[in-house]
């Protein structure tokens, strides 16, 4: 796989090790395994000193292009010294804190400040106990809430990237697991691999971090997102955006005829569900099937919504019954509770057999009619259509309809403490694909989130 193509990925976690801050001049930090804090001080004078690399800044530019497209970026870094946020990257977690950073000994409190220290450290202001740098030694447990926010990233990533990483990396295999467990496309970037290691991913570059990553960047300013499904019947490109696709190249060869909207249902469930892979073949096999029954044009309209022009009805409900389908998975839900500074995780696993379908809404137009605001005028309605049915746009009611091709039910939702099943959620999305809330019982914040294995 090309830097190009990783650059476009839309939910991207990246694992850094002690090589990233290495080529900054700082030594990886062995000594923090003695329990000396004045061996610290001066890995914090040092880290002050150094500045951020071109990995550094390649990863923050990255970033930056990811939020501006609504996607999301997450750094997962095993060093301690801050040279990431320096460089301008918004979203890292942690995983054994920052040198940077005094936390209270005393495990009720919950002080924790940013600044810079000098021995002797100074007693906590809140509870008067003594404090410490908020970094964990090698062979302590990373902080609970650094591993909830790695785990929560890491189940919902498309793609995991290693970098300057080795064997020697603490907890290298479970964040692949996770990443794997989410369908995501994993690659490692190394210079410092065993082959026992390269076998746990899916894509292996014996390079530095930092050519790796200045790549990705050199691809972006060089070429636009590309647009990955091609239309059928007309020759320019329509781009994948929330703006909905030009259609007046269509006018010059359309006369009359049925226009219509097709919205891939539970799109976006297949694709958390199935994989991205799996939502991206949907959509070609949709065009390969508009092409068969042989509808006049076809093109991408928006996200998973295509725009289909042809002279008969029959076509659109031929289109319709061709792209049906149905998959039996097996599916559940996993939860994973945070309290009192610890982490419990529950699954749940039961069968369902999940539809692919489509809703469709048409309106018949003539010579001369705009299609641009035709076809604006059927996707506003074609949500309110149910599944396996094609309706004209004037016989759908404006009452909204629940509609859902996916066929079964998830088991009861549990708290993993207390076994409870009443939470108050964060979000009224009932479409979401995980929820998280809090249980009413024991207080403790849950999150949900599906997955399923076909």
């Amino acid at each position: 796989m090309t830097c190009q193509q990783l650059e476009f990925y839309s939910s991207i976690v990246v694992l850094t090790g002690p090589g990233l801050s290495a080529r900054s001049g700082l030594p990886a930090p062995a000594t923090l395994s003695d329990g000396n804090w004045e061996t610290v001080h001066p890995l914090q004078m040092l880290a002050l000193q150094a500045q951020p690399n071109d990995c550094h800044g390649a990863l923050a530019d990255w970033e930056r292009r990811v939020l501006e497209r609504r996607g999301q970026f997450t750094i997962l870094t095993h060093n301690t010294d801050g040279l990431h946020q320096r460089a301008g990257s918004q979203n890292v977690v942690e995983l054994y804190g920052s040198m940077h950073r005094l936390r209270c000994t005393n495990p009720q409190c919950e002080w924790r400040e940013n600044r810079f220290w000098e021995l002797p450290l100074p007693a906590c202001p809140d509870c008067s106990c003594p404090t410490r740098p908020d970094v964990a030694w090698y062979g302590e447990e990373p902080a609970a809430e650094m591993d909830w926010l790695a785990q929560r990233a890491l189940r919902r990533c498309d793609l995991f990237l290693a970098l300057a990483v080795s064997d020697s990396t603490p907890r290298l295999h479970d964040f692949v697991n996770l990443a794997r467990f989410a369908k995501a496309r994993t690659v490692l970037v190394s210079v410092d691999h065993s082959a026992h290691m390269a076998e746990e991913f899916d894509e292996i570059h014996d390079c530095p971090a930092e050519d790796f990553v200045t790549e990705i960047r050199n691809c972006a300013q060089a070429v636009k997102e590309p647009t990955r499904l091609r239309p059928l019947t007309t020759e320019e490109a329509i781009a994948v955006s929330d703006t909905p696709a030009d259609l007046a190249p269509l006018q010059k060869s359309f006369t009359s005829g049925y226009l219509a909207v097709f919205d891939v249902a539970d799109f976006k469930t297949r694709n958390h569900m199935l994989g991205h892979a799996q939502g991206d073949q949907d959509l070609e096999d949709f065009l390969q099937v508009a092409a068969a029954v042989g509808v006049q044009a076809c093109m991408r309209y928006s996200q998973d919504q295509f725009v289909v022009l042809c002279p008969r009805l029959e076509t659109l409900e031929a289109l319709q019954r061709t792209y049906s389908n149905e998959q039996k998975i097996q599916a559940g839900y996993r939860a994973l509770a945070c309290r009192d500074g610890c982490l419990r995780s529950k699954v749940a696993t039961h069968d369902l057999r999940l539809r692919r379908a489509v809703r469709v809404a048409y309106v018949m137009i003539f010579r001369g009619q705009a299609l641009d605001d035709a076809a604006r005028q059927v996707a506003e309605k074609v949500k309110f259509v149910r599944v396996d049915q094609i309706l004209a746009v004037n016989e759908i009611q404006s009452e909204y309809h629940p509609w859902s091709a996916l066929h079964g039910e998830f088991s009861a939702l549990q708290c993993p403490f207390c076994h409870g099943g009443e939470f108050d959620w964060n979000s009224q999305d009932l479409a979401a694909f995980g929820r998280e809330g809090q249980c009413r019982q024991c207080g403790s914040e849950v999150e949900f989130e599906n997955f399923s294995q076909s």
